[in-house]
């Protein structure tokens, strides 16, 4: 999937977040804004077990929809900037 890593990068519509304490990378979301101007939020990658990161998540989304004046969506019609492909390696939540 190194070319979806790529995609999330270069793409603007497209970008990973992360959570972390004291430095030390907790977890990662993969995040898009689709066609219509709305946040998809995907599934959450853990660097550790036995944490909980999806409020955290979903919390952070809703503050950032409100700051861009959109709102959230599962509906995946994310359209490609620069990338030629994108695999985003989960459903939306």
């Amino acid at each position: 999937h190194a070319g979806d890593t790529i995609s999330n990068a270069i793409d603007i519509n497209k970008r990973v977040v992360w959570a972390e304490n004291n430095g030390q990378i907790l977890g990662r979301v993969l995040l898009a804004m689709n066609n219509d101007g709305e946040i998809l939020r995907y599934r959450v990658y853990y660097a550790f077990t036995g944490i909980d990161l999806e409020n955290t998540f979903n919390a952070f989304v809703k503050e950032l929809a409100e700051a861009c004046r959109t709102k959230t969506s599962t509906t995946e019609n994310v359209s490609l900037i620069l990338a030629s492909d994108w695999y985003a390696g989960s459903e939306p939540e």
